[in-house]
């Protein structure tokens, strides 16, 4: 949901749609705090927008994401003294374990290269993607991949940062670029039937044996 109204936003959105933008962000990070890179979201929408808002916009949406998480995570309120040694015990355990930074890091990279399954060609389309929208949609390029970027660098930086389920939140601009790079590549009608199978069809073949 942050995805699709901070693209509104980004093609001129009205008001409402910082304020949607900014309350899916902050359930988003009351479900996951590993979520925090889409905060990016609504500035880069609100920088690259074809239509600029009110700066003041920006700020309630921001406000907006505050409550929301609030309202999804009462007892940082309630009980804040816990909360917050909760977080200061996981960043200190985090210190203590013993890592390998250029591992985990390429660990991300691989997740990101094979977001769509091993094997599937979406991964190489979205790197694909984001070289066309470069040249030609700066802005939408930029809002795209911010947020990925900022995975990387969150991701890359935490002890358990190597597994995949904690870049769904990052899955929906993946998608857009992937989707992006394969239509560039559609100059055929069979063509679309492929691209789409090998996109999709090693995702799809793995979920089968996992079944069975």
């Amino acid at each position: 949901i942050a995805w699709l109204w901070a693209l509104r936003v980004q093609a001129g959105g009205k008001r409402r749609d910082y304020w949607v933008c900014g309350a899916a962000l902050g359930l988003a990070f009351t479900t996951q705090f590993t979520a925090l890179p889409l905060f990016a979201l609504l500035p880069l929408a609100h920088l690259f927008s074809t239509g600029r808002g009110a700066n003041r916009w920006l700020l309630e949406g921001f406000v907006i994401a505050g409550a929301a998480f609030l309202i999804g995570t009462p007892y940082s309120i309630l009980d804040f003294s816990r909360f917050w040694a909760g977080l200061r015990d996981t960043a200190a355990l985090a210190e203590l374990e013993t890592r390998d930074q250029s591992a985990i890091l390429r660990q991300v990279l691989r997740n990101l290269w094979n977001f769509a399954s091993q094997g599937s060609i979406a991964g190489p389309a979205a790197l694909f993607g984001l070289v066309l929208l470069l040249a030609k949609k700066t802005g939408r390029a930029l809002l795209l991949a911010g947020p990925v970027a900022g995975y990387i660098l969150v991701l890359g930086s935490n002890p358990d940062g190597g597994w995949p389920r904690y870049l769904i939140g990052a899955a929906p601009g993946l998608a857009l670029l992937a989707a992006e790079g394969l239509s560039a590549l559609e100059k055929r009608r069979w063509a679309v039937g492929l691209l789409v199978l090998l996109a999709l069809g090693p995702g799809l073949l793995l979920s089968w044996r996992y079944s069975t």
